[in-house]
């Protein structure tokens, strides 16, 4: 609890310094506060030690606070159009993660394959997470979240996953409020507001069911999109707080996800277009209109150099991106168009086209290009009725947003089709996941742009953001549950996770410099992961850059058809490769009894499920290691 409480406080000295030093209302400010931190944080370990920047948030907290002070002393005035009711939000949805998170323990694959592992290593070691000679699986996968996670850790001086997910909520409600922010300060808008606070609490929810619960990044990185859409299209008047914020959240969205850079290009496709519809360049050579241009493609370059940089360290460390999208070529995508290509190709292209517009990607009969399409244009529409002011523009929105989701649409198509494994193609796996990306974040910028008008139009009445509130949660495809209490989901987390304490024990009585090969016979991975992640810092069995998915094997043996990523090799040539590859123990999570008749003879007694053994080099033997 006293974590999340400093973090707020920190989080509330920023805004508020920031409020007063742009003169802004807090609620657009609480983005900032969050960026900044992920900012230092990421300078930081390129200085190669974390705790850099944590001492930085600190510093320039503190100097930001001192210059505010000093402008509230010449003029008192300022204080009072910082200050919002609406901040409360905030601090009411932060008390909600914490009683509704604390204790959970993660529980979902990719939690262990990589963003809570990243986390847990960056504690351990005050680094990136993929330093050389790091125990993480993915190397090349960006920082983002796991910078603000580390920081709310070391605010809490230990680490403890549930603080995790909680910085995650944070992190994700934080580019939401701005929308608050257009909202007068009144009677009849505090009524106003309850509605679209529920509806940016609820958005998220509705697109991804576990967005507050888990650590995957896809929601983040929608409502970051969302954010800089938002941001890029509201403002006419731009000023040095807009490029400070929307290159603040380029950068951001650039170093969340690998599809950041995509979505960058794609918000820039939306900005720009929107920009030339209301006429912001007009007289580009007699009014000198390109310093505009100038200066608003600075963010954009910024956000691109936060990706670079990423780029850059990868290529220095010698690491390899998971998906080549060197991969993907004109002649490979025409070929495949055609009807050539590799026949798992064909396959992926045929179930692409089933998926995207003959069947339905919503909780309605509707395919996601109709229903999407539609759901744009409806809120471009409430839009313009709002303010009727230039219908060119808002017609130009509605077209550039409705072909920005079909051309991410079709990079996704590309990455498929060249990237992914045939059998990961053609299952479309993730399909939904990441298609609601785009279509999430273009809803929140669209949603933003309409309360902004809405705000700006006193025809209008507290029903009407109730309307636009209530009607908007109708259009989410997912089944949206609300709970306070969740005793169950903890109980059953930790269920979940006491399967593997025996993983704890083992790394208790380990050093980081031992290495250990996990087997958990007939598995489909999921147990290798746990453990993998539990006893990190021990180094445990991994994949090169150059080698297959399922080269860590944690299956061994002859086929049999059960489990994943089975080395079919006999027991003299495993206990050679231990031998050669310098692993100091065997772990057997589980074994079973194939296993004992294959590779029984190398242990000093009969193995079983939850054992450690110590390789002997010089026998040729695995001995057994009692473990308390």
């Amino acid at each position: 609890m006293l974590a999340v409480i400093k973090l707020l406080l920190l989080i509330s000295l920023i805004s508020l310094g920031l409020g007063i030093i742009f003169k802004q209302r807090i609620e657009k400010t609480i983005p900032v506060s969050v960026m900044l931190i992920v900012l230092l944080m990421y300078i930081s370990g390129y200085m190669g030690n974390l705790k850099i920047g944590f001492v930085s948030v600190l510093v320039i907290t503190g100097l930001i606070v001192i210059y505010a002070v000093k402008l509230i002393i010449s003029d008192k005035q300022i204080i009072k159009s910082v200050l919002s009711p609406y901040a409360a939000y905030y601090l009411v949805f932060a008390a909600w993660m914490y009683i509704r998170f604390s204790g959970k323990m993660l529980n979902e694959w990719d939690e262990f394959t990589h963003w809570g592992f990243s986390t847990k290593v960056m504690y351990d070691s005050d680094m990136f997470s993929n330093f050389a000679g790091s125990t993480i699986y993915f190397v090349d996968y960006l920082p983002g979240n796991a910078l603000f996670q580390y920081f709310l850790l070391q605010l809490g001086g230990c680490f403890r996953e549930d603080l995790m997910i909680i910085a995650q909520g944070l992190y994700i409600f934080a580019f939401l409020m701005p929308i608050l922010g257009e909202l007068k300060v009144g009677k009849r808008e505090i009524l106003s507001s309850i509605p679209i606070a529920f509806l940016m609490y609820v958005l998220p929810l509705g697109f991804y069911p576990t967005a507050y619960s888990s650590l995957y990044v896809d929601a983040t990185l929608a409502v970051i999109f969302g954010y800089v859409v938002f941001k890029g299209i509201k403002e006419l008047d731009y000023n040095p707080f807009f490029y400070i914020t929307m290159s603040l959240g380029l950068g951001a969205l650039c170093i969340t996800k690998p599809s950041g850079i995509g979505l960058l290009a794609i918000a820039a496709i939306i900005v720009f277009a929107d920009n030339i519809a209301k006429g912001r360049y007009k007289g580009f050579i007699s009014e000198k209109s390109y310093v505009r241009l100038a200066f608003d493609i600075i963010p954009f370059v910024i956000g691109f150099i936060y990706k670079k940089a990423w780029a850059i360290r990868l290529e220095k460390l010698g690491y390899l991106a998971h998906f080549d999208t060197g991969k993907i070529t004109v002649g490979g995508t025409v070929d495949i168009l055609q009807g050539g290509g590799e026949p798992y190709q064909q396959q992926t292209l045929q179930n692409f086209i089933h998926r995207f517009i003959a069947s339905n990607l919503t909780t309605y009969n509707f395919s996601a290009l109709i229903w999407y399409v539609m759901l744009f244009a409806v809120i471009v529409m409430a839009a313009y009725v709002v303010s009727k002011n230039d219908v060119k523009r808002y017609i130009t929105l509605g077209i550039v947003s409705s072909a920005s989701f079909i051309l991410y649409s079709f990079y996704m198509l590309l990455l498929y089709l060249f990237t992914y494994s045939p059998d990961e193609a053609i299952a479309l796996a993730s399909f939904d996941r990441y298609e609601y990306t785009i279509i999430m974040g273009i809803v929140i910028g669209l949603i933003g742009l309409l309360v902004h008008n809405m705000c700006n139009n006193d025809r209008v009445s507290c029903s009407g953001f109730i309307i636009v509130a209530l009607a908007t949660i109708f259009v989410v495809p997912q089944n949206i549950t609300i709970s306070v209490m969740n005793d169950a989901e903890i109980e059953h987390s930790i269920g979940m996770r006491s399967n593997y304490s025996f993983g704890e024990k083992v790394r208790d009585n380990l050093t980081d410099k031992d290495k250990v090969y996990i087997i958990s016979q007939g598995s489909d991975g999921l147990d290798y992961f746990i453990m993998r992640y539990t006893l990190s810092p021990v180094h445990t069995q991994t994949r090169l850059d150059h080698q297959g998915w399922w080269e860590v094997s944690w299956n061994i043996g002859q086929e049999n058809g059960q489990g994943l990523s089975r080395r079919v090799i006999t027991d003299v040539e495993w206990i050679d490769y231990l031998i050669s590859e310098d692993f100091d123990y065997v772990l057997l999570y589980k074994v079973d009894d194939q296993f004992r008749q294959e590779f029984g003879a190398l242990f000093d007694t009969n193995p079983d499920n939850n054992q450690l053994y110590r390789v002997n080099f010089t026998e040729k033997t695995l001995e057994y290691v009692e473990i308390n």
